[in-house]
């Protein structure tokens, strides 16, 4: 980016201006004016006021709503048996990989789809 002193910036300001020019300041105004005439301009604006008892009902619900799926769901971070992936890399190439966990079984199982090994066969 080039810096320019400030003269030149204002001199191409000025002869970068569009050629329409712009309307006079009193015919932009009564122009306002005018069209502004046309809105009612002292409607009161709706508002809904929730009652406050209302809120505090809502925000309950949700909360225990939050509270029986964390203690139906076992709780946050439970501790239960079974397998659980916590971290995985696949070094060959391959398309994709899927974690699947068995609730019945409580298992996990890890598909990597389109493997390749190292003696150019697929898997």
């Amino acid at each position: 980016m080039s810096r320019l002193p400030w003269r030149k910036i204002e001199t191409s300001l000025r002869t970068e201006r569009p050629e329409s020019g712009m309307k006079p300041a009193d015919a932009f105004w009564s122009d306002f004016k005018a069209r502004a005439r046309l809105c009612n301009q002292d409607s009161p604006v709706g508002s809904v006021r929730v009652p406050m008892f209302l809120r505090w009902g809502l925000a309950t619900t949700c909360a225990a709503a939050l509270l029986a799926v964390v203690v139906t769901q076992g709780g946050l971070g439970s501790t239960e048996g079974g397998s659980h992936i916590k971290s995985l890399e696949v070094v060959a190439s391959h398309s994709a990989v899927m974690i699947i966990e068995d609730e019945p079984t409580e298992s996990t199982i890890l598909w990597i789809v389109d493997m390749s090994l190292d003696r150019g066969e697929s898997t």
